[in-house]
């Protein structure tokens, strides 16, 4: 098992993706001792994880219900067990040993226990934290590489591994590519060496051409005719370490134009703890530039991005000062602050406020030497307000709320807030919402006033006096919400209802003068099944003296329809009232079309029109073209289809209750659509007619099988069997077939399903 996890915790962290998600699907709970669940606790709290936070985690990472159940089961017990004991000089030390180097240098050597990989997998489905920065060397889209196809710096610095490409023309003509050897020479043939180690290209070039004019003596004098160029061909490698406070510390292989940036990116940038604005540049053992990568993500410079030499050192440091900044700011993350820099400076790192942002004061939580304390800094300190490490900076959203508000709704032409102006009163807000509408109720209108407390009151206003007597008014005060009611609010909503053989039918709205014939036209007219006899309007009684009781509670309105299902004249002009009810009734001649089916052996099988209420299964055999020889007549089962009936399927829920539970679950999955009905096809075709002979229904499938030679055995049985048939055995022999009774079996309840569909026990 360890060196499973040991071989896991290689594959993990030798990687680049160093957080992907572990799968906690093979974990088992009880192979962890007491003390690794502790730890697991110890760092879930100290990533600020609840036990609820853990569970949840643990189910994400694929950890089963049964396995996460043992571990809250153990984490309960030593609870109890720590309530009882105490724990708190163990965890003391857990954390000391937690907080040592050698905790980390073990993660890195990749001997990975098991409530590490447990914890790995866990703490990563929680959001962290972000780094301001960090996202230059984990974006996809940015890379730093170095640019190799660039005119040669002037300033580059030739080393050994370089290639020198010298062209030249003129009166002569000749090209060289040479390679500058580990001794920093090249050789030129009848030229010899020239050292060129060390030296930008722009001097190497005057010292390359001067030796090469011994040899081409067009290259110098007053009228030269011949000319050289020299420039650099194939870069070399350099080796650079890169150590400290990075994500993938090592030595790297670079391109010799490669500068901090592409060191810092392949390296992964600096890791959690390291530092953004200390990493410092060692060459010969002098640090030769110090790179604060604020400099670049803030304003775009790279005046400190210097060019890498073979053998340098690049030192990433810890983080000294790092505050953490969240709330209405355009960039909240964890910021890195010099000593001396202050909030105003965080704030231009940040990109400054959000829009909702309150900027006048600002909460800056900062941890003493033995607690927590809270300073508000107000906009004026911004710029001296020197930020500590540990900081926590929140810039709180504006209120919300207004501090001149009122609001008018309902019937006028502008409903919607309104700036509150002194003495304003109520005629005042009706005028800027360019009054009332013309279905204003002018009775009465309501102001809903906030209180000091934060309850709301109701205010009565007699519109109509409002707007006719001057001396009536009303002051606003902040936050008054008035509301003029539309007549159309106060009334009930009147409908009227159609039903039956319309296209549309169902409730419409009430309108005045509303006439049975647009209520028609609404509900898409009438069908074709629609009677010629009738249309039937209900309305509702309405006895204006409420203290009577009478036991008449509707008005019925017949109306007879033409041949072309068009109204007469009365009825079309028949105007309708609040809730009537209207009714088209079915013509009871009208039928549509019925089938049925027959299958199986007969000459024609497939489905056929029912021609009459009184056709037969005789009937539907003759259409068939009759029997074939192989027909087993004794077989044949009609399927009908039938509406769910609760009592029919429990009680035949019950007449199954001992089959076997495969046959009993296909047997119910039958009930849910059709239902089969014994019939006695030998019967029927004997006494055509007759009560054997059942009328057919809509959807009737008659199957007439083969003959069949098995008899299938099941439920309590020893041996649920199919065997051959054999005429003039009993069930007590088939029984013996499949073995005999199971000793839960209840002879005395058995049946036997014939092949027609009929049951006999």
């Amino acid at each position: 098992m360890t060196r499973i996890f040991s071989f896991l915790a290689t594959l993990l962290f030798s990687s680049l993706m160093l957080l992907h998600a572990q799968d906690l699907k093979t974990i088992d709970v009880d192979k962890l001792s007491d003390d690794q669940i502790q730890k697991i606790l110890t760092r879930a709290k100290e990533s600020g994880m609840s036990q609820a936070q853990l569970e949840a985690a643990a189910l994400a990472r694929g950890m089963s219900a049964v396995q996460l159940e043992k571990l809250r089961n153990r984490i309960a017990s030593l609870n109890t067990s720590s309530q009882q004991t105490g724990t708190t000089g163990k965890t003391t030390s857990y954390l000391r040993t937690y907080n040592d180097s050698a905790y980390f240098q073990s993660m890195r050597n990749d001997s990975l226990s098991l409530e590490h990989l447990l914890f790995a997998g866990l703490v990563d489905t929680i959001p962290r934290k972000v780094i301001f920065g960090s996202y230059l060397f984990t974006s996809k889209k940015l890379t730093f590489e170095p640019s190799l196809n660039i005119a040669t710096p002037q300033n580059y610095q030739l080393g050994p591994g370089d290639e020198i490409v010298i062209d030249i023309w003129g009166a002569s003509q000749q090209n060289y590519r040479l390679t500058v050897n580990p001794e920093g020479y090249i050789f030129i043939d009848n030229v010899g060496p020239i050292f060129v180690n060390g030296l930008t290209i722009e001097k190497a070039s005057k010292q390359i051409i001067g030796r090469l004019s011994s040899i081409y003596a067009g290259l110098t004098g007053p009228h030269p005719n011949t000319f050289a160029q020299v420039n650099l061909g194939n870069l070399r490698s350099i080796k650079v370490n890169i150590v400290g406070e990075v994500n993938f510390p090592g030595t790297y292989t670079l391109p010799s134009l490669a500068t901090v940036f592409n060191a810092l990116y392949i390296a992964g940038g600096p890791s959690e703890k390291g530092s953004f604005r200390d990493i410092r540049v060692i060459r010969e053992n002098k640090t030769v530039a110090t790179i604060d990568l604020y400099e670049f993500l803030t304003t775009g410079e790279q005046k400190s991005n210097i060019r890498l030499q073979d053998q340098d050192v690049i030192l990433v440091k810890p983080y000294l000062k790092r505050v953490d900044l969240t709330g209405e700011v355009k960039v909240p993350a964890l910021f890195e602050m010099k000593d001396k820099e202050t909030l105003a400076d965080l704030l231009r790192y940040c990109g400054g406020f959000t829009d909702m942002a309150y900027q006048h004061r600002i909460k800056v939580v900062r941890k003493t030497d033995k607690e927590f304390s809270v300073a508000e800094v107000t906009r004026n300190a911004f710029n001296s307000f020197q930020l500590q490490d540990g900081d926590m900076i929140k810039v709180e959203p504006v209120l919300n709320r207004f501090a001149n508000r009122v609001e008018i709704t309902g019937a006028v032409f502008r409903p919607g807030i309104y700036e509150l102006t002194e003495g304003m009163t109520l005629r005042d807000l009706i005028e800027k919402a360019d009054g009332i509408r013309e279905d204003a109720f002018t009775d009465r209108a309501i102001i809903y006033r906030l209180q000091t407390n934060l309850k709301t009151e109701a205010l009565s206003i007699d519109l109509q006096r409002l707007l006719s007597d001057t001396s009536y008014n009303l002051p606003l005060q902040k936050e008054d919400l008035v509301h003029v009611f539309s007549i159309f609010e106060l009334e009930e909503k009147f409908t009227v209802d159609i039903s039956g053989e319309v296209q549309i039918p169902g409730s419409y709205p009430y309108l005045k003068n509303m006439k049975l014939s647009d209520l028609i036209a609404l509900a898409g007219g009438f069908k074709e099944s629609a009677s010629l006899a009738r249309v039937e309007v209900a309305r509702r009684v309405k006895n204006q003296d409420y203290t009577q009781l009478t036991p008449e509670i509707a008005i019925i309105r017949l109306f007879n329809v033409s041949k072309n299902l068009t109204l007469s004249d009365s009825a079309s002009a028949f105007v309708l009232e609040p809730y009537d009810k209207i009714y088209i009734r079915r013509s009871p001649g009208y039928e549509v079309q019925t089938q049925a089916q027959v299958l199986g052996e007969v000459l024609f099988p497939g489905t056929y029109t029912i021609q009459s209420k009184t056709e037969r299964i005789s009937d539907l055999i003759k259409r068939s073209g009759g029997l074939t020889p192989e027909a087993y007549v004794r077989g044949a089962r009609l399927y009908r289809q039938v509406k769910e009936d609760v009592k029919m399927r429990t009680k035949l829920l019950k007449s199954i209750e001992q089959v076997a539970v495969e046959d009993s679950l296909k047997l119910i999955a039958s009930f849910d659509k059709e239902q089969f009905i014994g019939i006695d096809l030998e019967k029927i075709l004997a006494n055509p007619g007759s009560n054997y002979d059942l009328l057919l229904q809509d959807g009737d499938r008659l199957e007439i099988p083969k003959r069949l030679e098995t008899v299938r055995l099941s439920g309590a049985v020893l041996f649920p069997v199919t065997v051959r048939y054999e005429e003039g055995l009993g069930l007590r022999s088939y029984t013996k077939m499949a073995g005999g009774l199971s000793p839960n079996a209840l002879p005395s309840k058995a049946f036997v399903i014939y092949p027609n569909g009929t049951v006999k026990t």
